[in-house]
C-alpha cells in the first residue's frame, strides 16, 4: 500500500508529554493542527510509492511552489492509516508546477470533520516518519526537475531561478 506524504513544519510535530503537564494523556497539543488546514473540509496529500522512488520528484513539485529555496519538511505514513480511522482519500489533480506529479500522485482527504482531523493528527503523531530535506538538496532536485524538464523554469519565481543559475555555474567550475 503506498505512503502518504504531508507537507508541515517539523517543530509542530515533536513534542515531550512531560513539556505539556496540562495535556490528558489521550490528547494532543494543538499546534499541529494548523500544518492540516483544510479548504472545503478536504486535504492535500501525495502518494507516494512504498520503495520512496517517486518521494525526490513530489519534494521538488512541493518546493516549486514556494517563494524560496528552504528546507521541506514533512510527514510520512502508510495510507492503511487512513482505513483504519475510517478517513476517505480520493485522487485528484494537484497545483505544482510538475503536470506528471499532479496527475499521478497529487490525492485529497475528503469529507474531513473536526474529529477525523483530530483522529489523522494523532495517527501521524504516533505512527508518520516526520523527516526534513535540506535546504541545499532541495536546491539540487529542482535543479534536476529543471534540467529533466518535469518543471518548466517559467513557473518559478525568481528567486529559485536565481539560485539554480548560480548552482549551474558553480557546477560548471
Amino acid at each position: 500500500m503506498p505512503l502518504i506524504l504531508r507537507k508541515i513544519r517539523k517543530a509542530r510535530w515533536y513534542y515531550n508529554q512531560s513539556g505539556f503537564p496540562w495535556l490528558l494523556e489521550s490528547d494532543i497539543p494543538a499546534d499541529p493542527l494548523g500544518d492540516l488546514a483544510t479548504n472545503n473540509n478536504e486535504l492535500s496529500v501525495w502518494q507516494i510509492d512504498d520503495d520512496k522512488s517517486n518521494l525526490p520528484r513530489v519534494a521538488a513539485a512541493l518546493a516549486a511552489n514556494g517563494d524560496d529555496i528552504s528546507n521541506l519538511d514533512y510527514a510520512l505514513f502508510d495510507q492503511k492509516l487512513l482505513n483504519e480511522i475510517n478517513i476517505t482519500l480520493r485522487p485528484s489533480k494537484g497545483n505544482s508546477p510538475d503536470e506528471t506529479a499532479n496527475q499521478n500522485w497529487h490525492s485529497d482527504i475528503v469529507e474531513l470533520s473536526a474529529r477525523k482531523l483530530v483522529e489523522l493528527a494523532k495517527a501521524i503523531l504516533t505512527h508518520a516518519e516526520i523527516k526534513r530535506i535540506p535546504e541545499k538538496e532541495i536546491l539540487h532536485l529542482l535543479a534536476q526537475a529543471v534540467a529533466a524538464d518535469q518543471i518548466e523554469r517559467t513557473k518559478l519565481r525568481a528567486k529559485i531561478w536565481a539560485k539554480i543559475d548560480k548552482l549551474a555555474i558553480l557546477n560548471k567550475n
